[in-house]
């Protein structure tokens, strides 16, 4: 805000005798000295600092108007806004910057501003910048001058990208027959990638996922690997990797070493696919191309049934009695069936219709309608290790409890195993829980409750003593193998 008019007197005469006058100038913090210098005056003769009441050309004590004042002898505008070349009449400019030694005017904020040596600086909103010469651009900064340049950068490279810039760290690396020191000691064509020099000229592997980043359980996906390019020969190589959820045991098929494979996501949650390559020069590609799919269930209820046999060593192959077999149950309120677990009361497991497993994989529970989805699904069944077994329910019925149960059919042979159980309500991990189970247990896991409203919740299902409740050595309706 501009200063009052009636503050820029800053100087008053006063008498104090016959032909004697004495100054008293007035500081910008109401101090006052006897030759109207400012404190950090050396002396009345020089300035030794900037003298915010000094006179607008030599400060000296002698001048009788402070800066912040129009010099009607000396300045065509007030000292606030004094040119920036010399305080002379007629020169508009404001001058916003003095030296603090010398109390003269800095020509302004490019004084120092050198636009290495290939530009001329300007002021813009009263920020220094440069206008470079031609076939030269902005460096690091506005106040910079570099040239004109194309930064080089494969994906995944690290070191310098030729414009005087870096194309990714690469620290702590140790120079060798196959790493590289710094950024830029491969030399020969070569660029240093991670911790070892690779051909600047590396294929490129593509990874394309057919079906899209978000899919439901049991989906087959279609992983495309074939349209990765080397520039100067043919791909030769492909080595697929992949980051499952906690019990998916999935696998490409045919191979990890496929171009196209396919792999079925039946475990909800996220895939971190990986693809590396090889042309027939024998360079590997500069990195590994990665895709995210992430599977989500769409049901209403959505349960997955996981286990782990720690003595089967290989949990992926597959056939006859190749793993152990875990059986997934999801029972109706009208279920009734024998009282295997002895308390008295009928349990509702493999009571045929209402006891959904892979005997009755569909029942048909609710309404006649053939629109209305309120009967469950087993849509996997796994017979030879490790899971899942998954059952889908998209319109439960109102007012209804169902039973998730676990039956532990057989172990063939490989031992004990780890039961888990998730039920998804609407698409979100609403319980999990895991058991130790041994050949012919059967554990109840839990309660999915559906309110008058619609309303899901799930609990876990406890025994007398708290713990959960495992029944050794289930008698079941089969008989034994």
């Amino acid at each position: 805000m501009q200063r009052p008019l009636l503050m820029c007197c800053a100087a008053l005469w006063l008498g104090c005798g016959a032909g004697t006058t004495t100054f008293v100038g007035l500081l910008p913090d109401g101090e006052v000295t006897a030759d109207g210098a400012d404190a950090s005056e050396a002396g009345p003769a020089s300035d030794a600092a900037t003298d915010g009441v000094g006179d607008a050309v030599t400060d000296a004590p002698t001048d009788t108007e402070p800066d912040a004042t129009d010099d009607s002898a000396l300045d065509a505008l007030p000292d606030t806004a004094m040119d920036t070349a010399a305080d002379v009449p007629g020169d508009t400019e404001p001058d916003a910057v003095r030296d603090a030694v010398t109390d003269t005017p800095i020509t302004d904020a490019c004084a120092k501003v050198t636009c290495s040596g290939h530009g001329s600086c300007i002021l813009v909103e009263g920020a220094p910048f440069c206008v470079c010469d031609p076939s030269y651009g902005h460096g690091p900064s506005p106040e910079t001058c570099v040239p004109n340049c194309t930064p080089t950068c494969a994906v995944g490279v690290c070191g310098s990208d030729g414009c005087g810039g870096l194309c990714g760290e690469c620290d702590s690396l140790v120079c060798g027959p196959s790493s590289c020191d710094g950024c830029d000691s491969c030399g020969g064509g070569h660029v240093c990638y991670l911790d070892h020099c690779a051909c600047a000229s590396a294929p490129t592997p593509v990874l394309i996922v057919a079906e899209g980043q978000e899919v439901i359980p049991q989906t087959r996906l279609h992983l495309v690997g074939s349209q990765s390019h080397a520039p100067e020969a043919e791909i030769v190589k492909y080595e697929w990797t992949v980051q499952q959820p906690p019990g998916s045991a999935s696998v490409f098929v045919p191979a990890t070493t496929a171009p196209d494979p396919t792999f079925e996501v039946n475990v909800a949650g996220e895939y971190v696919f990986g693809l590396k390559v090889w042309d027939s020069s024998g360079n590997p590609g500069c990195q590994i191309t990665t895709a995210h799919v992430f599977v989500v269930p769409d049901e209403a209820i959505h349960v997955e049934l996981l286990w782990d046999t720690p003595g089967d060593e290989d949990q992926t192959d597959e056939g006859p009695e190749a793993g152990a077999d875990l059986d997934l149950h999801f029972a109706h309120p009208f279920a009734s069936g024998m009282d295997g677990d002895g308390d008295g009361t009928p349990d509702p497991w493999f009571a045929v219709p209402h006891d959904c497993y892979w005997f009755n994989a569909d029942p048909k529970w609710g309404s006649a309608n053939p629109g209305v989805y309120d009967d469950p699904r087993l849509d996997r069944d796994d017979t030879d290790g490790a899971g899942p077994e998954n059952l889908n329910l998209a319109a439960p019925e109102p007012s209804r409890t169902y039973r998730v149960g676990v039956h532990y059919w057989s172990d063939h042979d490989f031992g004990p195993s780890v039961a888990t159980v998730r039920v998804y309500l609407y698409s979100q991990l609403s319980f999990e829980s895991s058991q130790q189970l041994v050949n012919d247990a059967l554990w109840e896991a839990a309660t999915v409750t559906v309110s008058s409203a619609g309303d899901l919740s799930v609990k876990a299902v406890t025994s007398a003593g708290g713990g959960p409740k495992i029944t050794p050595n289930y008698p079941t309706p089969f008989p034994p193998e």
